[in-house]
């Protein structure tokens, strides 16, 4: 996949989340998501099928799983079932980049 030849997806918050799987074809979706400065997934965690892991490049990032809340900084990973509620955010004055992988795709 070339990098000129990604989807990319913006929400409202300015998160990004750039395809990097060639299509949605398959059973893994691999995502690199940038988030800005005090960006976030919304203040209610949220549920789906499948499972989700992570690669934090750079920054750090807040990842509330359950009841759990851990603070994800660069070189940090993390896996987890989807249908635990989640929710995550920046909450520091730098961006965080994270390659991010969803089982079964949701784009």
């Amino acid at each position: 996949m070339r990098a000129s030849s990604r989807r990319k997806l913006t929400f409202v918050g300015g998160i990004t989340n750039e395809l990097l799987s060639p299509n949605l074809g398959r059973q893994l979706e691999l995502l690199r998501c940038t988030f800005p400065p005090g960006s976030e997934s919304g203040k209610e965690p949220y549920t789906h099928q499948g499972e989700e892991a992570g690669y934090v490049i750079s920054g750090e990032l807040d990842l509330w799983i359950g009841e759990r809340h851990v603070v994800l900084r660069e070189g940090d990973s993390f896996a987890f079932a989807s249908d635990l509620p989640h929710r995550y955010a920046n909450n520091n004055e730098r961006e965080c980049v994270v390659v991010w992988a969803i089982t079964p795709p949701s784009y």
